[in-house]
């Protein structure tokens, strides 16, 4: 059984055409620009219905364009991977269909991945948070932040109760060197 023939595609409305030196196709979608030669500008402005390679071939040399077939398919395979050529009735679900069968197979490597961007757990924080929230939500209720805040004021007042004591120490251990050496030294 002989492989079917290749078929041209549509090329979608919103990629623009821009004739001039070097021509150029603009994706709005991808907000990107693709060089183009000139010849194959004026073939992809005829892309207008899908049909067969040979048939293209034809319309072509009818309006004055001429193009190898080897060309025509490297120029259509370069459409399709850009995506400037517009959905034919089921790609779409093929489309689909393989990009979750990617995402099943790479599921191993973006899980072990996960740890570079900091992310816990690696599938769906969201979840996990809200899971987790009724059991942790305690921790920032405005009585635990007084019962933090308190030792931690008290401390403070202690310290400038007998600051004297606290500098003496501090300059005994930096040797003379004074206060500017301090906070590199202990602060860490």
């Amino acid at each position: 059984m002989a492989a079917p023939e290749p078929v041209t595609g549509v090329l979608r409305s919103d990629v623009e055409l821009i004739r001039g030196n070097p021509p150029l196709l603009f994706d709005r979608q991808a907000d990107a620009y693709y060089k183009v030669a000139p010849g194959m500008l004026d073939a992809i402005s005829y892309l207008t219905e899908s049909m067969p390679v040979s048939q293209f071939r034809t319309k072509l040399e009818h309006n004055g364009v001429s193009i190898d077939e080897e060309t025509l398919l490297k120029l259509l395979a370069f459409l399709q991977q850009n995506n400037l050529l517009a959905p034919e009735y089921g790609h779409i679900g093929i489309k689909r269909e393989r990009q979750a069968a990617m995402k099943e197979k790479t599921a191993f490597l973006r899980f072990s991945a996960a740890y570079l961007f900091f992310r816990l757990p690696p599938w769906r924080p969201e979840r996990f948070f809200a899971k987790i929230e009724p059991y942790i939500s305690w921790l920032a209720s405005k009585w635990t932040v007084w019962l933090l805040a308190i030792p931690a004021l008290l401390g403070y007042l202690l310290m400038l109760r007998d600051f004297g004591t606290v500098r003496a120490t501090f300059s005994i251990r930096s040797r003379g060197r004074g206060w500017r050496n301090i906070s590199w030294r202990y602060c860490s």
